[in-house]
């Protein structure tokens, strides 16, 4: 590292490894669309493994907890893990058997209903406008060429449904592989599981043979922090959706709306996704409820309204704590990216991505360029390279205050949070 800097304190070495970095940079940049195919490429050669540790990352705060809580009065370690293990797989099979008995049979007969019906709603939708056009007619308003636009709009639904019925059938025959590559993934993440000590035990000897003490600490800090943000993340917002969606689901019934599964659905899910998943929920439960009554589509859309407000300002702050501390900039660039390299998953983990990053930057990044700055101005005074914060000294990160936690310094901690 010591030649490496005094290479480049001469000006043919600085101004060569610019110029490469630029040309590597136009290459890519230029090549970006080939550079997503590769990382497409390569994601589907290692999704099953990609899957189980997944899978496996998010079944281990369960398992902690029946290791830790339920299952603390065993005295074998070995037991008391695998037992906690086997619970934890169990717990997560209970819940995906109760979700398939519980919402798919009614999911499925409203999507069929509505798909049997899709005709008679469009033309009592068409009727609606005709009315609608020959009141306004009365009172000389000339509203045909909105209604015109609504009546053929409704037309080119009408005539792509059977297209979309057949994309739907087609990606259900393709499912397949998906169910296989879901099931390798499962089996995978049980052996995660079951070997966490083993793989955590190596991870652990090669960062400390690849880093010295000190960097080894703030490393481990940095990944207690990222670990902490990530588990604290998704379970809050899984949380958050479910409660959503069964307010949802409850107004629906108390106001006698129709599909109420499979809107209610729609809106827990996209509520998952930051920015404008609550803007496509409302629009896709409104679009088929105007179908049956427009009246139920404009309360539906109003209700939708005051939930988000309820969820923006009361549930999420309750959940999360507080305010992530993200500028909506961050957000919405780490949204388009995520969304663009790894899809629905990139916009999922868009906000806690950005918060991390917004925590290296602020933590890491920015006093160390001020350190840099102090010793290029003083160096008697500042001869040393200095700390990098770890996080241990410094406040918490937005999302994880209020936790009553403090980051961790082993590896050990790092997974069992």
């Amino acid at each position: 590292m010591k030649n490496f800097k005094k290479l480049l304190e001469n000006n043919w070495a600085a101004y060569t490894l610019a110029t490469c970095s630029a040309v590597l940079l136009f290459i890519f940049l230029t090549n970006f669309s080939s550079f997503l195919k590769i990382v497409e490429t390569i994601e589907g050669l290692l999704s099953p493994i990609i899957i189980g540790a997944v899978l496996a990352y998010l079944l281990n705060p369960i398992v902690v907890f029946f290791e830790e809580r339920a299952l603390k009065k065993v005295k074998k370690d070995n037991a008391r893990y695998n037992l906690s293990v086997l619970l934890a797989v169990l717990f997560f099979v209970a819940i995906l058997v109760l979700f398939f008995l519980a919402l798919i049979p009614s999911l499925v007969d409203s999507v069929s209903s509505l798909a049997y019906n899709m005709g008679s709603y469009v033309q009592s939708s068409q009727d609606l406008l005709v009315e609608l056009d020959q009141f306004a007619a009365k009172y000389k308003v000339d509203i045909t060429e909105i209604t015109n636009s609504i009546s053929q709009a409704l037309n080119n639904v009408m005539g792509n449904v059977p297209a979309v019925l057949n994309r739907i059938l087609s990606a259900s025959v393709n499912m397949g592989s998906a169910l296989f590559n879901i099931g390798i993934g499962f089996i995978l993440a049980v052996y995660f599981l079951m070997g966490k000590s083993s793989i955590l035990q190596a991870i652990e000897k090669l960062r400390r043979a690849a880093l010295v003490e000190q960097t080894y600490e703030q490393h481990t800090a940095f990944l207690t922090r990222c670990h902490r943000i990530l588990i604290r993340y998704i379970g809050c917002n899984l949380l958050d959706a479910l409660i959503i969606g069964l307010i949802n689901a409850v107004f629906m019934i108390v106001t006698g709306m129709a599909y109420v599964p499979l809107i209610s659905l729609v809106v827990g899910v996209t509520n998952l996704l930051p920015t404008f998943g609550p803007i496509i929920g409302g629009v896709i439960g409104g679009f088929i409820l105007v179908l049956i009554n427009p009246m139920h589509a404009l309360i539906f859309i109003a209700f939708t309204l005051v939930l988000q407000t309820f969820d923006g300002y009361i549930l999420k702050p309750k959940l999360f704590g507080e305010s992530l501390g993200v500028s909506a900039v961050m957000i919405l660039i780490t949204i388009i990216l995520g969304g663009k390299i790894f899809g629905v998953i990139g916009i999922l983990l868009a906000i806690p991505f950005a918060a991390i990053m917004t925590f290296v930057y602020d933590e890491a990044i920015l006093p160390g360029l001020e350190r840099r700055k102090m010793r290029k101005e003083d160096p008697a005074k500042h001869p040393g390279r200095g700390e990098i914060s770890t996080g241990q000294t410094e406040a918490k990160s937005p999302v994880e205050k209020n936790s009553g936690e403090e980051p961790a310094g082993t590896a050990n901690q790092t997974s069992g949070s």
